[in-house]
């Protein structure tokens, strides 16, 4: 490579880590005026090459790292507070109602029948349903329990492939 193309690929790399836009951090470093379909291809691939580079992801840890320190924004900070505004979501909450006689707020009541068809006075309770189910759901995808696509890595050993992840492991592999 050239020292013009060197500077135009750490410019490139530069603009990306602003805001991970790699079409736009190309039409900066490149001085590309109008976004078009070999924009998006070229900065592709050009960052799929770049973030090969151990000097580049190297760039991209320390900044990485950088953000974390400053915003104290961690993967365990965000997981700890869904986990814990999910579960504070969960706790049940006393239905309050106004008592016009007595002027006050009280518990809703209501009348069920237990196991041995005596009719009973209880209180009425509920929780954030759709709080607990936002929580849950952002936890499930951070474990990749909702997705639609499978993570599948494969590579070729003598005419067999053999499928790591969640797919399925070819029975023509070697057992030697």
């Amino acid at each position: 490579m050239t020292k013009k193309s060197d500077a135009l690929h750490h410019t490139f790399f530069c603009e990306w880590l602003i805001d991970f836009n790699a079409p736009r951090a190309y039409m900066v470093a490149y001085k590309k005026k109008k976004h078009t379909s070999a924009v998006d291809v070229n900065a592709s691939q050009l960052l799929t090459i770049l973030l090969k580079d151990t000097k580049y992801t190297g760039m991209l840890q320390k900044t990485t790292d950088k953000v974390e320190e400053e915003t104290w924004l961690t993967k365990a900070y965000i997981l700890d507070g869904l986990k814990e505004m999910t579960e504070k979501c969960m706790v049940k909450k006393p239905v309050l109602e106004f008592d016009y006689i007595d002027k006050e707020l009280k518990q809703k009541q209501t009348e069920i029948i237990d196991d041995e068809g005596n009719e009973k006075t209880v209180g009425v309770y509920e929780f954030d349903s759709r709080g607990a189910k936002g929580g849950y759901e952002l936890l499930g995808k951070h474990l990749k329990m909702f997705t639609d696509k499978l993570d599948i890595n494969a590579r070729i050993k003598e005419n067999a492939v053999v499928v790591i992840g969640n797919g399925i492991v070819d029975d023509n592999k070697d057992d030697d």
